[in-house]
């Protein structure tokens, strides 16, 4: 069984954050697992080859284990390893997925499982906010060396490497910090892939080179080999379809699937139609079209002009092409998200799930909470804003109010 397929397996896919915690425990060698620092000392070496920085190797081969130190010279620094290290309030992307501390060196790796969770720009962000918590620490000598791991793009025979992940590394560095990009799975035009770092420890610990690995651990890397391989997505299984009279849910796929135009206002959109349509069978045939299309432009203008307070409407790329829109309100209270919506072809990849994040790490760095309000008859929208770490705080006769409250000790603090 590979759990990870299975946890996959659900309405929502593998959430990013759950891979980046997996990758810090084994990379910290004070843990259960038993690696000791293998995974920390591979990442290195094999970054080190093929990149040609040689410092990185000679650091790597200082991780190997040793019964004896001299204890009366000043030794490297331990291994400490943070999930999430979150950066100054002011700088975008506010966090780093995982840092680690080795010696002289501090380790910055930006996970994405999902190609579409890749924002432009974040790895420069994520350099000079660790770069101004290293300042502030009295630790600007220490070097740093970003590792961009990201996903491979499948082919039908191959995989390859996207140019933007290429480009997001083209970072001004300051003398000595390094940067290198590492794919999940094998490409033929990169050579650094974190498959092949883990078959490698695999290799070793059967050919008696490292010391032997547990049941446990080996099951945990061949299952994560899998995975990843499998663009970490879950089993493949058939939905069960329904015959006999029309259901709610047949009436709402009738609706959908209408080639007739149908002007719904901005205060329902693709779930009001679902929602409305279940309810009443003759939903469509009784709607004021031109009052709905005045309503949506009216409302639309307002928000990109500027007017409504508060209020941002953003649209989301992917590519370069337009694939949604999100609209935020944000004042001295809080932030509300108002509304996530995705093209078809977009949905069910995990990007609203990285978008509801992102608004997470805004609420933690400003110290505010997120709200969202959910209608009471639309329960798939709230277990997944209750999957992403919200909770229900009210409800009022058609809506149930939900909130995320930011971390304490991750954004400015209130005296």
């Amino acid at each position: 069984m590979n759990i990870f397929r299975m946890l996959a397996s659900g309405r929502q896919p593998m959430r990013e954050e759950y891979i980046s915690a997996l990758l810090a425990y084994l990379l910290s060698p004070k843990l259960d697992h038993g690696l000791g620092a293998i995974v920390l000392a591979t990442l290195l070496r094999d970054v080190g080859v093929h990149a040609s920085f040689p410092e990185l190797v000679a650091l790597a081969s200082d991780l190997d284990p040793r019964l004896r130190d001299n204890l009366f010279e000043d030794a490297a620094a331990g291994i400490s390893v943070e999930l999430e290290l979150y950066h100054p309030a002011g700088t975008s992307h506010g966090a780093s997925d995982i840092v680690v501390r080795c010696g002289a060196w501090f380790i910055a790796i930006e996970n994405k499982i999902l190609g579409a969770s890749a924002t432009p720009g974040q790895i420069a962000a994520q350099y000079q906010g660790l770069r101004q918590v290293l300042a502030k620490k009295d630790l600007a000598s220490h070097k740093v060396l970003m590792v961009y791991l990201v996903p491979a793009v499948r082919s039908a025979e191959s995989w390859s490497l996207s140019q933007a992940a290429v480009d997001e590394l083209n970072i001004p560095l300051i003398a000595g910090d390094r940067a290198a990009l590492v794919t999940w799975q094998s490409t033929k035009e990169h050579p650094l892939a974190f498959v092949e770092m883990l078959r490698t420890i695999l290799a070793r610990a059967g050919r008696g080179e490292i010391a032997p690995l547990s049941s446990e651990i080996r099951h945990t890397l061949l299952a994560l080999i899998d995975f990843a391989l499998g663009e970490f997505r879950g089993y493949p299984y058939e939905r069960a379809v329904v015959h006999g009279t029309e259901t709610p849910t047949q009436r709402v796929a009738s609706l959908l699937q209408s080639e007739e135009v149908l002007y719904i206002g901005v205060q329902y959109g693709m779930a009001g139609v679902m929602r409305r349509a279940w309810r009443n069978p003759g939903f469509g045939n009784d709607v004021d079209q031109a009052a709905y299309r005045a309503g949506y432009e009216d409302w639309t203008r307002e928000t990109v002009l500027g007017h409504i307070p508060d209020c941002s409407l953003s649209v989301i790329e992917q590519d370069g092409q337009p694939i949604g829109r999100l609209r935020v309100l944000c004042n001295e209270t809080g932030i509300t998200l108002a509304g996530i919506q995705l093209l078809p072809a977009y949905q069910n990849q995990g990007i609203g799930t990285m978008l509801v994040t992102q608004l997470q790490r805004d609420a933690d760095q400003r110290n505010l909470p997120l709200r969202i309000a959910v209608e009471k008859d639309n329960p798939n929208a709230q277990r997944f804003y209750e999957r992403c770490g919200c909770r229900v705080i009210g409800e009022d006769a058609q809506e149930y109010h939900l909130e995320y409250r930011p971390r304490r000790g991750v954004g400015p603090q209130t005296p």
